[in-house]
């Protein structure tokens, strides 16, 4: 059996007179298994991604909030270094998916975007896949 990681990704984009697509579909060893996945909790204000896995590889995440008038749960996800606050490098809007391959070394956080939640809401839930590089 092939121990493979396949990702296919394809973004098109029409406004106007501009119209562009980006598609491409890649195959990557995937050097030891190892997996993590399953829905989290995301709160206002930086914390740790939850996902374990020996060596990080590819990460796929899901907003799974719904908009509604007013409001658009969004998260963040980014890097937080020692003694600093939270830099976001990313977000995923609700429904969004975002797809990437993390650093082996990088250390994960992710927040709520701030004012983006509906009022009396906290958190919003983010299904994630992480696998081993």
């Amino acid at each position: 059996m092939a121990q493979n990681i396949t990702t296919t990704q394809y973004l098109t984009a029409t406004n106007g007179n501009y119209s562009d697509t980006f598609q491409v579909s890649s195959q990557f060893s995937q050097t030891t298994l190892g997996a993590s996945a399953g829905i989290a909790t995301v709160a206002t204000g930086a914390s740790l991604f939850p996902g374990s896995v020996s060596t990080n590889g590819w990460l796929a995440l899901r907003n799974l909030a719904v908009a509604t008038a007013g409001a658009n749960p969004t998260v963040q996800y980014g890097v937080k270094p020692t003694g600093s606050t939270f830099l976001p490098v990313g977000a995923s809007q609700p429904g969004e998916p975002s797809i990437l391959r993390l650093d082996p070394s990088c250390t994960l956080w992710w927040q709520v975007q701030p004012g983006t939640l509906p009022t009396g809401s906290t958190t919003i839930s983010v299904q994630y896949l992480l696998l081993n590089n």
